[in-house]
C-alpha cells in the first residue's frame, strides 16, 4: 500500500473517528445550535460540560447548576431527541439515515437570579462504534484481545461506510455541477442568439430609414 494511500485513511480516520472539540458561548435560554455530519446507523456520543461565566461586580448569591435541555433533528428535520440533562455528562444518539444531523443546547436555570448568566458549553463530538464497549465485552462474553478487535472491526466499519457515503456525496455534487453548467451554457447560447437578433434588427430599421430619407 502506497503511502499516499495510508496518508489518506489516516485522515480520513481523523475525520471520523475523533471530531473537534469545540466550545460554545451562550446565555439562559438561548438556543445553540450546530451540525454533525454522519452515515447511518452511527452512534454519536458528545461530552460536554457547563462552565458559569462570573459577571464583574455582579453580587454573590447562591448558584444553581444550570439544567441543558438537547434535541436532535435528523436530515428531514424530524425530532430525534428531547431531553434535559444535568450540567455534565454524555450525550448519545444513532443516526438514522446519511445526512447532517443538527444538535441544538439550550442551558435553562430554575433560579430567577441565574437567568441572565452567561455560560459556556465545551463540546466534545465523537462518532463511536459502540457506547460501551464494557458492557459489550461482558454480554459477548470477550477476551481482551476479541474486544480490542471488536473496537478496530467497528472503526474500519465506520470509516468503510464514511467513505462510501462521501462517495455518495461527491457523486451528487457532480450532478448538481454538471446540471448548472449546462444551464449556464444555454442561457449564454440564448444570449447571444438575442444579441445577434437585436444587431440584425437595428441594422436592418437603420436600413431602412436612410433609404426612406433617401440618404442612400
Amino acid at each position: 500500500m502506497s503511502v499516499l494511500t495510508w496518508s489518506f485513511l489516516c485522515l480520513l480516520f481523523s475525520v471520523v473517528y475523533s471530531d473537534p472539540y469545540i466550545a460554545i458561548k451562550a446565555q439562559q435560554a438561548q438556543i445553540s445550535c450546530f451540525q454533525n455530519d454522519v452515515t447511518a446507523n452511527v452512534l454519536t456520543r458528545i461530552s460536554y460540560k457547563l462552565e458559569r461565566i462570573k459577571a464583574k461586580n455582579k453580587k454573590k448569591d447562591v448558584y444553581e447548576p444550570p439544567m441543558i435541555r438537547v434535541e436532535v433533528y435528523n436530515p428531514a428535520n424530524e425530532r430525534m431527541l428531547s431531553r434535559d440533562y444535568s450540567d455534565t455528562g454524555n450525550i448519545h444518539f444513532t443516526s438514522e439515515m446519511n445526512g447532517i444531523h443538527k444538535v441544538c443546547i439550550t442551558p435553562t436555570s430554575q433560579n430567577e437570579n441565574n437567568r441572565r448568566d452567561k455560560m459556556k458549553i465545551y463540546l466534545d463530538i465523537q462518532n463511536v462504534g459502540a457506547d460501551n464497549y464494557t458492557a459489550v465485552g461482558v454480554a459477548e462474553q470477550y477476551t481482551s484481545i476479541q474486544l480490542e478487535l471488536r473496537k478496530a472491526l467497528d472503526s474500519l466499519d465506520l470509516i468503510t461506510r464514511w467513505h462510501a457515503y462521501m462517495v455518495k456525496r461527491e457523486e451528487r455534487f457532480r450532478q448538481t455541477t454538471n446540471a448548472i453548467s449546462w444551464k449556464i451554457f444555454c442561457v449564454g447560447i440564448l444570449q447571444i442568439i438575442m444579441l445577434i437578433s437585436l444587431g440584425y434588427w437595428q441594422t436592418r430599421s437603420l436600413k431602412n430609414y436612410f433609404i426612406a430619407k433617401k440618404l442612400v
